[in-house]
């Protein structure tokens, strides 16, 4: 992790070493707060959601330039410094590509965010489309002010995760969102990885234009 240098990521010099011979990893320090605190303050505006998303695909591209898939993309793992610039942070989870990676999800506390493929086989291996639809409940957070899955239980929810159905429209949730950024969010929420964006350049530069206008990508609200 101290190869993942770039701006908008929590940097990590490195580990160390106390007298009394314990062991500590050195991060940033970010004086700010965290996404999911922002969200339950007050409504995001849509300018806002999508240039820190924008931001947070920089961040996960270097990352995945690195072969590194961070695996638990949620707006508590997203920092906002005193300049509104974000940060991500915690790869605890995070993933090499490069290895075989244990297929095993951690569900306490990340399941409303969670890719399919990291709570079941059926959907194939996590890789870098796993952080794309990481992004997209991201931004389905950003835009409605909650998850794309809700349930009382974590069974319940984890259950809506595997299942065939997708996520509600954001569009659903909000009247004030375009089309052409529900369907956006939509198709990085895509239950199959191949229906996704491929990769989350594609994801920036679809972010780009899409408050310019309708849009045609992406999948039906």
């Amino acid at each position: 992790m101290a190869h993942l240098r770039p701006p908008n990521i929590v940097a990590r010099p490195g580990p160390g070493r106390t007298d009394g011979d314990s062991n500590f990893i050195a991060m940033e320090l970010v004086v700010g707060c965290d996404l999911a605190s922002r969200i339950n303050e007050r409504v995001i505006e849509l300018e806002e959601a999508v240039g820190w998303t924008r931001e947070i695909c920089d961040a996960i591209a270097h990352a995945h330039r690195q072969g590194v898939v961070h695996c638990d993309l949620k707006p508590a793992n997203i920092l906002l410094g005193e300049r509104a610039e974000i940060k991500v942070t915690d790869f605890g989870l995070a993933r090499v590509l490069s290895g075989e990676a244990s297929q095993t999800a951690r569900v306490e506390g990340t399941v409303p965010f969670m890719a399919p493929e990291q709570a079941s086989r059926t959907w194939g291996r996590v890789d870098h489309r796993t952080d794309v639809h990481g992004i997209g409940a991201v931004l389905f957070a950003l835009l409605t002010g909650r998850p794309p899955f809700v349930g009382l239980r974590l069974t319940d929810i984890l259950e809506q995760v595997v299942a065939l159905p997708p996520a509600i429209s954001p569009a659903r949730l909000r009247s004030d969102l375009p089309e052409s950024l529900s369907n956006l969010c939509r198709k990085c929420l895509s239950k199959a990885p191949e229906a996704r964006y491929q990769n989350v350049q594609e994801v920036r530069m679809a972010l780009a234009t899409v408050l310019g206008g309708p849009s045609s990508e992406g999948n039906e609200p």
